[in-house]
C-alpha cells in the first residue's frame, strides 16, 4: 500500500466541495495517483521488486513479486505505507432452488407488496465469469452460441453480442489457465481479455441466485410479472434471483479451474466501482480471515464510493475462527449459508429386521426394488472414499456403498457408479446429518443415496454383500432451518471480531448451469447464500436510491432475524440471524457497531477474573425528522449487557450511545475450563425500536475465558526434589509436568514465536497395536497467543538414528487441509518417515486463544523401541498457512528424549482449585550414551493466561 489519496478519496473530497464527479474528472484523478506512484515504483524495481500491478481507485498501492528477505526494505522506503503478503481464494462452493429461498426469505413477498425487484441496480459479480447467452440472463438459450463463442473478443456478431441488456458490463482478467496456486508461471500469469464468459459454471450459478431473470419449463426466458403469486405458480424450470430485475456486471477473475489472490481481487474492486456497480459480490473466500485483509482497503474505499460489498462466509464448518477473508473485512456483509428445505425425497432401504432411511439426493424416481451392497473397503476396515474409477470394479448392477471425504467432489461417485454400471450409489456422510441434496446431476440416470454418518457401520458390518430392498418416501430433513454443516463459523480470527454478520439459504439452490443454453445446475455453499444476499441488497437499494452503501448493509444486517422459526444457531454461526428483506426495505433507524462498518459489536477476547467493558455505538436515522428510539438489551445467563441511555430522540444522521457488558467474579470462575468448550463466547443483542418501522438489533458477544493463576517452584535436595504448584487465581487449573527439551528466545515477527517445547512418556499398553509401545507426547508453548492453533504448521524434524540426520519430521497443522485440502480448523499430528514418507495421524490439543499445543504420538511411529528409544530433535519451524506473521526456524538444535527411560519424571498432574497448593515429587537420572543433558522441568497450565504463564520453566542442574 502506498501513500496518497485514491480515486475514490479525491472524488468524495470533491463532492464535498460542491464539485461535480465526472468520468472526465475521475480520469483525471486516476492519472494524477499513477504520476504520485511513480517515483516508489521506481523505488521498488530499483530495490529488486518486480510490479506487477497498480492500483488506483479503492487502493492505492501496486502488487509485486519480492524476496522474503527484501521485505524490511521495501516497507522502508519513503511512499510505502504497509506490506502484506498476497493471500489465495477459491470459490466458496461445497464441492457438488431459488424458488425455494426467495419465499423464505421473503424476496418474493418484497416483489409483490412493494415492487422492489431491484430493477436498474447493478450487481458486480466478481467470480468465475457469466454465461450470458443463457436464457437466465435473457441470452438466446441455446448451447451453439456458447460452443461457438471466441471467449477473447467481444461483439462478434449479433448472436454473440456482449454487454447485453442484463449483463451490461465486465471483463475478463485472467484468462482461462490462470490458477494462482499453480507452480507453473504459465498458469500464474494473467492473460486478460474483454469477454466474461464463463467456462467453469460457478460464476454462471451465483449470478442467476443474485439476479437471474428465471427459466421456464420450456427453456425460455420468463418474461411474467415478478409477484410471488405469478412466479410460484410459472412452473419455473429455474426460479428468478432474488433480484430479477438488477442488472449485472460480470467480472472474472478466476480461470476454468483453479484459485485467484488478492492482486487480480483488487484490480476487479478498483475495475467495477469505477463503472458503477452500486452492489458487488465475492462468492470466494480464504479460512482464518482476518480484518486486514489485502483487499481491505480496497473494500472499505468500495463502500465509501458508494458500492455495498457481500461476501460468503466459507465452507470450513463450525471450528472457531474459520469465518473467511475477504467477508471478515469489517465494510463487508459476511453471509453464512443456511438449510430451508424441509424434506427431501427419500427410500427405506430394508433386509429382514433391518431398516435403514436414505436421501435420495438427486431425486431420481423410480428406485430399484431390490440390490445387491457392495461396500467400498478403505483398507483398515471402514468404508473406501469412492475417489477413484477403479474402485468401482465389479460394480455392475450393484449398490456401491461410499464415505464421503477424500479429494473428490461429493457427486462424482455418482458419476463413477453410472460408468461402472452400477445399479446405485449410497454416500455416507461425514457429520451428523444428511448430505446435501444434490438435485438434478449431469448424465447420471441411476439413484444417488445420502446414508447418516451413525449408519455407515450397519451397511459396512451388517449389510455388505446382500440383497435389501428399496421403497420410496418423504424424508424429514434434520438439518432444516439450522446453519449448514460446512458453514464457517465465527468470530474472526486475529480480534474476535463479529463475523458472519447474516445467514441465507445456502443448500441445494437451483440456478443457471453454464454452457447448457437454459440448463440448471443444483449447488450448495456459502457461494449461494451470499449472491441471495446481494440481490437483497439490491432491492434495498434500489427501494432507497438515496441511502449510502454502508446503510444499504447496515439495513440488511440489522433486520436479520434469530428467531427460531426461521433459523436455529448461536451467534457465531448465524449473525444477526436470517435475511428479511421486507424488513430491510422498510428500516429508517439502523445501527452500527463502529465507524469503519461493523455491524456486530465484538468485545474480543476476555482473560479477567471478571468482566467490566464498554463500547459505543451509533444509531442511525435516515429519515428526515427526529425520531423517538427505545433501545434494550438481553443476554445469557450470566451476562449483564445494558445500553444508555435507553431512550433517545434520534436525529437525522449519527446519535452515539454506550454498552456495558459485565460479569461478576464467581460467574467467569464457573467458566468452563480450556478445552471443555469449543469457545467459551458468550452473547447478546441491543434491539432499537421506533414507530412505524422495522425493529433493528445489533449481536454482542465476548469471548470470556476462566483463568487460572497457576504458579510453580522448585525446590531440591541432595536426597530428594520437588515441584510445588500453586493456584492464586480465581478459576479451577490442571498443572501438567514434561521434561524441558528446547528453548528459544522470542522473536516478534514469528507466526507462532517457539518459546519452549517438552515431552511426556507413558506405557501405551491397550493403546497401540505394537507390544511394549510408548505414547509419547509433546507440548509446544509460545510467547504469544494464537486464536485457533490450526492456523499454523509446527514441524519437528527427529533424528532417530544418531546420524545427525532428521528420519522423521513431526508436522501439526490444520487437519482437513492435509487429509483433503480443504481446512476445517483441527489440530491434526502427522508423523512421517522421511525415508519411506508413510504418514501416521493423530489428533493434537489445543484450546483456542491460548499459546501451547499438545501433540500426541506413539513411539513405534517414530521407528523407537526398547532396543532403540532415543530420539534427538535436530530443528524446529513453525509457519503461518494464512500469510500473518513470518516463519520461525529454530536450527541447530541437540536436544534429546528417551521415550523408554526419560531423564527427568514427567505425566504427573493435578488439579488444583483457587488457592490449592500441592507438592509434586521429581526425579532426575544421569544421562546415558547418545543423550544429552535436559534442561529440566516445563509445568504446562492451559488454564491460565495466553502467553508464558501457561508453561513453568524449571532448570535442574545436571
Amino acid at each position: 500500500e502506498l501513500a496518497g489519496e485514491t480515486v475514490t478519496e479525491k472524488s468524495a473530497a470533491a463532492a464535498a466541495r460542491g464539485q461535480k464527479v465526472t468520468k472526465a474528472t475521475k480520469a483525471t484523478a486516476r492519472a494524477q495517483v499513477r504520476a504520485s506512484q511513480d517515483p516508489t515504483v521506481e523505488a521498488l524495481r530499483a530495490a529488486g521488486a518486480r510490479v506487477d500491478r497498480r492500483y488506483t481507485d479503492t487502493l492505492t498501492g501496486v502488487s509485486a513479486t519480492v524476496s522474503t528477505s527484501s521485505i524490511d526494505t521495501l516497507a522502508a522506503l519513503p511512499g510505502v505505507l504497509s506490506v502484506q503478503r498476497v493471500t489465495t481464494y477459491k470459490p466458496d462452493t461445497s464441492k457438488p432452488n431459488n424458488g425455494r429461498s426467495n419465499n423464505y426469505t421473503g424476496a418474493s413477498a418484497a416483489w409483490q407488496s412493494l415492487g422492489a425487484t431491484g430493477a436498474g441496480v447493478k450487481v458486480a459479480i466478481l467470480d468465475t465469469g457469466v454465461d450470458y447467452g443463457h436464457a437466465d440472463f435473457g441470452g438466446a438459450g441455446t448451447v451453439e452460441v456458447f460452443d461457438t463463442n471466441d471467449t477473447t473478443v467481444i461483439n462478434e456478431d449479433p448472436a454473440h453480442l456482449f454487454p447485453t441488456a442484463k449483463v451490461v458490463a465486465g471483463y475478463d482478467f485472467v484468462g482461462d489457465d490462470y490458477d494462482a496456486n499453480s507452480i507453473d508461471p504459465a498458469h500464474t500469469t494473467p492473460v486478460p481479455d474483454p469477454d466474461p464468459l464463463d467456462c467453469e459454471g460457478h460464476g454462471s450459478h451465483v449470478a442467476g441466485t443474485a439476479a437471474g431473470h428465471g427459466v421456464t419449463a420450456g427453456g425460455a426466458t420468463y418474461s411474467g410479472q415478478y409477484t410471488q403469486t405469478d412466479v410460484n405458480n410459472a412452473n419455473l424450470a429455474i426460479a428468478p434471483g432474488s433480484a430479477p430485475q438488477a442488472l449485472l456486471m460480470a467480472y472474472r477473475i478466476f480461470g476454468c479451474e483453479g484459485s485467484v489472490d488478492d492482486t487480480v481481487i483488487i484490480a476487479a474492486i478498483d475495475r467495477a466501482v469505477a463503472d458503477g456497480a452500486q452492489v458487488i459480490n465475492m462468492s470466494i473466500g480464504s479460512p482464518y480471515g482476518r480484518a486486514a485483509e489485502a483487499s481491505s482497503k480496497a473494500i472499505a474505499n468500495a463502500v465509501k464510493a458508494g458500492t455495498t460489498v457481500v461476501a460468503s462466509a466459507g465452507n470450513e464448518g463450525g471450528s472457531p475462527y474459520m469465518v473467511g477473508g475477504p467477508s471478515t473485512t469489517p465494510a463487508a456483509l459476511s453471509v453464512a449459508a443456511a438449510d430451508v428445505i424441509a424434506d427431501f425425497p427419500g427410500a427405506t432401504l430394508t433386509h429382514d429386521t433391518t431398516s435403514l432411511q436414505l436421501q435420495v439426493s438427486n431425486g431420481v424416481s423410480p428406485l430399484p426394488a431390490t440390490g445387491t451392497l457392495l461396500v467400498l473397503s478403505d483398507g483398515s476396515g471402514g468404508i473406501g472414499d469412492g475417489c477413484l474409477e477403479s474402485d468401482y470394479a465389479g460394480a455392475v448392477g450393484k449398490i456401491v456403498v461410499a464415505k464421503r471425504g477424500g479429494d473428490c467432489a461429493r457427486i462424482d461417485r455418482a458419476g463413477f457408479g453410472q460408468t461402472a454400471g452400477a445399479a446405485g450409489v449410497i454416500l455416507v456422510n461425514n457429520t451428523t446429518a444428511y448430505p446435501p441434496y444434490e438435485g438434478t446431476i449431469a448424465d447420471v440416470t441411476i439413484p444417488f443415496f445420502g446414508a447418516l454418518e451413525a449408519d455407515g457401520a450397519t451397511l459396512l458390518d451388517d449389510l455388505n454383500g446382500l440383497t435389501v430392498d428399496f421403497a420410496s418416501n418423504t424424508l424429514p430433513n434434520p438439518g432444516y432451518k439450522a446453519p449448514a454443516s460446512f458453514t464457517s463459523s465465527g468470530p474472526r480470527s486475529g480480534d474476535a471480531g463479529a463475523k458472519p454478520d447474516v445467514i441465507a439459504p445456502g443448500v441445494s439452490l437451483v440456478s443457471a448451469a453454464s454452457g447448457t443454453g437454459f440448463g440448471s445446475l443444483t449447488a450448495s455453499g456459502t457461494s449461494m447464500s451470499s449472491p441471495h444476499t446481494a440481490g437483497i441488497v439490491a432491492l434495498v437499494r434500489g427501494a432507497h436510491p438515496g441511502w449510502t452503501a454502508q446503510q444499504a448493509k447496515d439495513a440488511v444486517a440489522n433486520t436479520a432475524s434469530s428467531d427460531p422459526s426461521l433459523i436455529a444457531g448461536d451467534l457465531r454461526s448465524i449473525g444477526n440471524g436470517m435475511v428479511q428483506p421486507l424488513a430491510a426495505i422498510n428500516a429508517q433507524i439502523l445501527l452500527q457497531a463502529d465507524k469503519k462498518g461493523q455491524t456486530g459489536l465484538s468485545f474480543g477476547v476476555r482473560e479477567g477474573d471478571s468482566l467490566n467493558a464498554k463500547a459505543r455505538i451509533q444509531v442511525i436515522n435516515t429519515g428526515i425528522a427526529p425520531t423517538s428510539v427505545a433501545l434494550a438489551a438481553t443476554a445469557e445467563a450470566g451476562v449483564t449487557l445494558t445500553v444508555s441511555p435507553s431512550s433517545i430522540t434520534a436525529r437525522p444522521g449519527v446519535t452515539e450511545v454506550e454498552v456495558t457488558i459485565a460479569m461478576t467474579k464467581g460467574t467467569v470462575s464457573a467458566l468452563p475450563s480450556a478445552g471443555d468448550v469449543a469457545i467459551p463466547l458468550l452473547s447478546g443483542r441491543i434491539t432499537a425500536t421506533a414507530s412505524g418501522v422495522s425493529p433493528v438489533s445489533m449481536p454482542v458477544q465476548v469471548v470470556q475465558h476462566g483463568r487460572s493463576k497457576i504458579e510453580s517452584s522448585y525446590q531440591s535436595s541432595r536426597h530428594s526434589s520437588t515441584i510445588t504448584v500453586r493456584n492464586r487465581g480465581a478459576h479451577t487449573g490442571i498443572a501438567d509436568t514434561y521434561e524441558w527439551l528446547v528453548g528459544d528466545e522470542r522473536d516478534r515477527k514469528a507466526a507462532f514465536d517457539l518459546r519452549a517445547l517438552g515431552a511426556q512418556s507413558f506405557d501405551a499398553t491397550g493403546i497401540s497395536d505394537v507390544p511394549n509401545d510408548r505414547l509419547i507426547v509433546m507440548a509446544l508453548n509460545g510467547y504469544q497467543q494464537f486464536w485457533n492453533a490450526a492456523e499454523n504448521e509446527y514441524d519437528i524434524y527427529l533424528d532417530t538414528t544418531g546420524d545427525a540426520k532428521p528420519e522423521y519430521v513431526v508436522v501439526a497443522t490444520d487437519y482437513g487441509l492435509l487429509t483433503s485440502g480443504d481446512p476445517d480448523g483441527a489440530l491434526g499430528v502427522f508423523v512421517v518417515d522421511l525415508n519411506t514418507m508413510d504418514v501416521s495421524v493423530f489428533e493434537g490439543f489445543a484450546p483456542v486463544d491460548g499459546s501451547t499445543i499438545v501433540l500426541p504420538m506413539f513411539a513405534s511411529s517414530l521407528g523407537l523401541s526398547s532396543a532403540h528409544p532415543v530420539a534427538t530433535i535436530r530443528q524446529v519451524d513453525t509457519y503461518s498457512l494464512t500469510g500473518h506473521g513470518v516463519d520461525e526456524s529454530v536450527g541447530g538444535l541437540k536436544a534429546t528424549f528417551n521415550a523408554y527411560d526419560p531423564q527427568r519424571s514427567s505425566g504427573d498432574y493435578v488439579t488444583l482449585n483457587p488457592g490449592d497448593g500441592v507438592a509434586i515429587p521429581v526425579t532426575s537420572r544421569k544421562k546415558a550414551r547418545g543423550e544429552q543433558n535436559s534442561k529440566g522441568w516445563m509445568v504446562v497450565t492451559l488454564d491460565n493466561r495466553a502467553g508464558e504463564a501457561q508453561a513453568s520453566l524449571i532448570s535442574a542442574g545436571r
